[in-house]
């Protein structure tokens, strides 16, 4: 999604026991959807979308791509994937 909100797509954002998922709304009849796996996720922030406090979250790749997500409740959606992100790297290293 641009930064202006311009480029948004509606949809479902998850996350599963390997990788975040985002399963487009406009695309449901279709297997299109895009998916982060764990290992390739530097980080994660807040940021804002129309100049509004964080409404959003963005995850930052190891290979320096990011991609906005707006949801509903940033907080606990960021602390959920962070957690995800601390188990799975956990359970990589065995």
């Amino acid at each position: 999604m641009s930064r202006d909100g311009n480029k948004q797509l509606n949809g479902e954002l998850e996350i599963r026991d390997s990788h975040l998922q985002f399963i487009f709304h406009d695309f449901s009849e279709t297997d299109l959807s895009l998916e982060i796996p764990y290992d390739e996720i530097d980080h994660v922030t807040y940021t804002k979308v129309y100049g509004i406090k964080p409404k959003a979250i963005a995850i930052h790749s190891k290979q320096g791509n990011s991609n906005v997500f707006v949801v509903e409740d940033t907080k606990s959606v960021k602390e959920k994937l962070e957690t995800t992100l601390l188990i799975n790297h956990s359970k990589s290293k065995k």
